[in-house]
């Protein structure tokens, strides 16, 4: 089975993640000319057919995963960012300094909003 998709639609890693999901049960061979990303898929085992629309969904579907990981890539940087800098305080000068490390028992199972309210 021999599927083409447009360069200017699909990017190579959408290709690469919806190939992987068939690796599985198929041998995959990807390759490319100046358009389009080619994919040839080949049974591993004589009762394993694949329908094309459900290699297209799955294309799809890496495409729009790729695109959310794009358009939510600022905030979740920005959420990354603020879980890890909870641990830094403001002093007295201003600058940041990196909390003490408490590794008793009684500090360990307390709540930390209650600690630090």
């Amino acid at each position: 089975m021999r599927y083409t998709f447009s360069k200017e639609i699909y990017s190579k890693k959408a290709l690469l993640r919806a190939s992987y999901t068939f690796t599985d049960e198929f041998y995959v061979h990807l390759s490319a000319d100046e358009r389009e990303f080619i994919v040839e898929l080949s049974a591993k085992t004589s009762n394993n057919s694949i329908e094309y629309d459900e290699f297209k969904n799955e294309i799809l579907s890496q495409t729009l995963k790729e695109q959310l990981e794009t358009d939510t890539k600022d905030i979740r940087t920005l959420i990354m960012a603020r879980a890890l800098s909870s641990s830094l305080i403001d002093n007295s000068e201003g600058t940041a300094e990196i909390e003490s490390i408490d590794e008793s028992t009684d500090s360990i199972m307390k709540d930390w909003f209650e600690q630090n309210e």
